[in-house]
């Protein structure tokens, strides 16, 4: 698993949650990749930020239906993979098949943070990795308890400074 302290506008969204997943989606043809968010909005984020790399990409992505008719909240492929957008607020709503990769996006923010995990941990029952991204809210939440614990709780954590390189394209990311 990895965490991640992000600042505003760094574009980790768009470079660990958006372009990670479309590549991954591309090599692992069948994979399943759940986000989810403090808001709707948030959530959606990422699959908006999928459409418009699809749209600007040279390379074909094959598709369930034509790009425009899918909504904010997910993408189908035609080899079987999905991306979904669930909204945090609800942990008891989210669900779906085993994933090998997932994400939690603005993490602090969230009101059920503990729920949350839990929710996600079934996704990776099989193996998998969660990846844990937000800005910092507070130090009495469990982000911030797996942020100063990390190592111990086994996560590896993703410096700021990874990310850049990553966005100017002079580091590689690992997806597991």
């Amino acid at each position: 698993n990895r965490i991640h302290l992000k600042h505003r506008g760094g574009g980790a969204t768009m470079i660990l949650i958006a372009l990670e997943s479309l590549i991954g989606l591309q090599i692992y043809p069948k994979a399943f990749v759940p986000t989810a968010a403090w808001t709707e909005e948030q959530s959606t984020l990422p699959i908006k930020n999928i459409k418009q790399l699809i749209r600007d990409c040279r390379y074909n992505i094959d598709l369930e239906k034509p790009l425009d008719q899918f909504p904010d909240s997910y993408i189908t492929f035609k080899s079987g993979a999905i991306i979904k957008a669930f909204a945090g607020g609800n942990p008891q709503a989210i669900h779906g098949r085993r994933a090998l990769w997932g994400y939690l996006d603005e993490f602090a923010l969230t009101r059920y943070q503990r729920e949350l995990i839990e929710a996600f941990n079934y996704f990776f029952t099989e193996g998998g990795q969660l990846s844990i991204i937000s800005t910092a809210y507070g130090r009495t939440n469990e982000f911030w308890d797996i942020l100063q614990n990390y190592k111990k709780m086994g996560y590896y954590r993703l410096s700021e400074q990874r990310v850049r390189s990553m966005r100017e394209g002079r580091g590689s990311s690992t997806l597991m």
